[in-house]
């Protein structure tokens, strides 16, 4: 797991032009996969119901909106047509996408 984290951390190293242009990006999916995993790994319910699963299918389409967005500023592509339908999906079954907060509630 350690080697997985340092090989994003060279990546994202290597790239860091790229990185300061997307920063408000690549800090939605870093903090959305960290939402992921602790919303996620904090119940051992196998059939998780309410919050504990709205929780990190929130973060999940989150995480998976911003990259479909990230992929090229250009042209609208697959890329775009993905990011809609998916944002599509999640007010459909989540509601009104807006941006995140630690409060989503509030």
């Amino acid at each position: 797991m350690r080697d997985k984290l340092e090989l994003i951390e060279t990546v994202l190293q290597d790239n860091s032009g790229a990185v300061d242009r997307n920063i408000v990006s690549l800090d939605i999916i870093l903090t959305q996969l960290a939402r992921f995993f602790r919303t996620t790994f904090s119940s051992t319910s196998s059939d998780k119901k309410g919050r504990e699963f709205t929780e990190p299918l929130d973060a999940a389409l989150r995480i998976s909106i911003t990259l479909m967005e990230m992929i090229d500023k250009g042209t609208v592509g697959l890329d775009d047509k993905l990011a809609v339908e998916w944002r599509g999906i999640y007010e459909k079954f989540l509601g009104p996408y807006r941006e995140y907060t630690d409060r989503l509630d509030a």
